[in-house]
């Protein structure tokens, strides 16, 4: 099999890394971890996929903090 292995899916993204995220924003990687995670708890996700499908949930304009989970 190619370099496609589920050809009718699309092409996974790669994930950024929190020390990638940390790098960028002259921060530690702690620091980064410790606000995901933080946002994790208020959003009520457990996955950066599950943060993801929230945000994306969130209609343009609106304030992230008031998203909740989808079901």
């Amino acid at each position: 099999m190619g370099p496609d292995r589920n050809p009718g899916r699309p092409p996974r993204r790669s994930a950024v890394r929190g020390r990638d995220i940390a790098e960028v924003l002259a921060l530690s990687v702690r620091t980064v971890d410790s606000h995901r995670l933080r946002a994790y708890a208020e959003l009520g996700v457990t996955t950066r996929r599950e943060l993801a499908r929230t945000l994306r949930a969130v209609p343009p304009g609106a304030s992230p903090q008031h998203a909740r989970r989808p079901s």
